[in-house]
């Protein structure tokens, strides 16, 4: 178990326990280390900064590519949102690799249509994906991703459930296994503007 805190800065992840069972002396130490180190190198944690908003500019583009990549069907109501089958639009022309992954998933979307949000995802890859004719790479038939997000005290959406299980292979790598199973637990809103010395605090294990 991880506790996490985004601040303005960055966001910082301490080790709190590893299957149920609390750190070491030493394993904490070196937690305490490791946190410390990060805060004391800014340049580290805007480098991941960077590559967490690249990958969000990754994730916008492929949503707003969902809106042609797919034919939707009302599936009625699930805990306050619309839930939305979905499957490949025939016209859908995929101009990436992402784009082309993204077509061949089948499944449903939840929405909160009041605020415009989306509140979760379940898709499976319906047929085996291949890139450059096979030669680069493929994912195999039948890999899953699930998301369920959660709405924070403050209105913002997060993520607290993600589940990715994709087969395939990439390039040179033989074999490529993606398992993602990931649960975010009491999600609250920090205090605006946090220091990276209090967001240290406050990622202590509580006691």
């Amino acid at each position: 178990m991880k506790n996490v805190i985004e601040t303005d800065k960055g966001i910082l992840r301490r080790l709190i326990s590893i299957d149920g069972q609390p750190l070491s002396a030493d394993k904490a130490q070196a937690e305490d280390r490791r946190v410390a180190r990060q805060v004391s190198h800014p340049d580290e944690s805007h480098q991941a900064n960077a590559d967490r908003e690249s990958d969000e500019k990754s994730r916008e583009k492929t949503i707003r590519a969902m809106a042609t990549a797919f034919i939707f069907n009302y599936d009625g109501e699930d805990n306050g949102c619309t839930r939305i089958k979905f499957e490949p639009s025939p016209t859908f022309k995929p101009s990436t690799y992402q784009e082309r992954i993204l077509h061949n998933l089948v499944g449903t979307l939840s929405v909160n249509e009041a605020q415009k949000r989306i509140c979760g995802i379940n898709a499976t890859l319906s047929q085996k994906v291949e890139i450059g004719f096979g030669l680069f790479g493929s994912l195999e038939q039948g890999g899953r991703i699930h998301v369920a997000r959660v709405q924070t005290q403050s209105g913002s959406w997060e993520s607290a459930v993600i589940e990715i299980h994709l087969v395939g292979r990439m390039l040179v790598i033989r074999s490529l296994s993606q398992d993602i199973d990931e649960t975010r637990t009491d999600i609250r809103d920090v205090p605006p503007h946090l220091t990276s010395a209090q967001a240290v605090v406050m990622l202590l294990p509580a006691h």
